[in-house]
């Protein structure tokens, strides 16, 4: 029996990104293919490294071109956000081997669009009798992928402040998360559970944004009647 592959890296950004359901459509589509459908995953492969680049460029309120290629939205990318930590940035050396990762990175990105526009099932129409690359390609373009997105979401979310775009995720605000769940019992539908913060970020937007500006209200007041005293 085949091994089953899992994008591992690519499935732990999904747990932060919740209703993110296009993202992993094609993680749950590159799972399947790499052994039945190789040629399938060079396709999927590329479009998930676009899908990262654009929903990082969208959440940085980085505007881009719709038309733009892969290559030129990494490029992008790369300029607007960090790819160490804060906490390095003043380390000549260890900013020196990140270029090189950078160069490295760029150059799997174009290699993916070349694999795709070589082998890709969608890219082209082919020969009848055409044969597929062995699962071991795709599965090679398939883990590059996954480390990719894997890294890129990381240092989105971890290492590069707060965003300016406008989009809310629930993992953005830990503390008035806790404050809420804190308050209200989780809610159970059959054998799941969630939190009460998570349904109400999920069920009611506008709700859960007007009870975290008042926490933030309130959060002042204490701290300004802190200081007084």
């Amino acid at each position: 029996m085949a091994e089953v592959f899992t994008m591992s890296g690519a499935r732990g950004v999904l747990i932060r990104l919740k209703g993110a359901g296009h993202m992993q459509q094609q993680i749950e589509l590159i799972e399947t293919s790499v052994v039945t459908y190789p040629n399938n995953v060079f396709d999927i492969a590329k479009a998930l490294v676009e899908t990262c680049c654009k929903t990082i460029l969208t959440d940085r309120s980085v505007a881009y071109d719709k038309d733009s290629d892969l290559p030129q939205l990494f490029r992008s990318l790369l300029e607007n956000i960090r790819m160490v930590p804060e906490d390095h940035s003043g380390d000549s050396e260890l900013q020196g081997k990140v270029r090189k990762l950078v160069g490295a990175t760029q150059a799997m990105v174009t290699a993916l669009c070349e694999l795709r526009n070589h082998a890709g099932m969608s890219s082209h129409g082919k020969d009848a009798f055409e044969i597929a690359l062995l699962p071991a390609q795709a599965l090679f373009a398939a883990r590059t992928a996954d480390a990719l997105v894997s890294y890129l979401f990381t240092m989105h979310l971890d290492h590069t402040g707060p965003r300016d775009g406008a989009r809310r995720r629930h993992s953005d605000m830990p503390d008035f998360n806790a404050y809420v769940d804190d308050l209200h019992s989780k809610v159970t539908i059959f054998t799941y559970e969630y939190s009460a913060s998570e349904v109400l970020f999920e069920v009611d937007r506008s709700a859960y944004d007007d009870e975290f500006e008042a926490y933030t209200a309130d959060a002042d007041i204490r701290k300004a009647q802190g200081d007084d005293e």
